[in-house]
């Protein structure tokens, strides 16, 4: 089965064990749990990083100059280069696909408890009258 990532927007949380992101956050809380926000995490990679403000303005808005031999050129171009850092999750169970109300889904839903009541007065009200 293959795994499905989705890439996170930066306001939503991640939970970890404290003791599985200590090398990122290694003064964060003793409580066993740390919640970030997906753009903290971000933001912690990239002080992990340790590189000056006016570097990182460079690396991850601006764009670095540099040159580059990519697939396909007749040679190096210059230019410049930006990295963008993605969050990305997949969970363990994926997520049962929701049918909208007027698509047949493949299953059934479950039958109301009221069903065989409904039934039986829809054949007495459709039988013909033996008065």
């Amino acid at each position: 089965m293959e795994e499905k990532f989705k890439t996170l927007a930066t306001e939503e949380i991640l939970g970890f064990k404290q003791g599985d992101i200590s090398e990122l956050a290694p003064e964060s809380n003793n409580l066993g749990w740390l919640n970030l926000l997906t753009f903290q995490l971000i933001l912690l990679l990239k002080r992990k990083l340790n590189l000056s403000a006016s570097v990182q303005d460079l690396m991850f808005n601006k764009g670095m100059p540099c040159e580059a031999l990519t697939f396909g050129a007749k040679g190096w171009q210059k230019g410049k280069v930006r990295v963008k850092i993605t969050v990305e999750f997949c969970p363990d169970e994926p997520e049962v696909e929701q049918t909208s109300e007027n698509n047949e889904s493949e299953t059934s839903p479950p039958e109301s408890p009221l069903d065989d009541l409904r039934r039986q007065l829809l054949n007495h009200e459709n039988q013909p009258n033996n008065s």
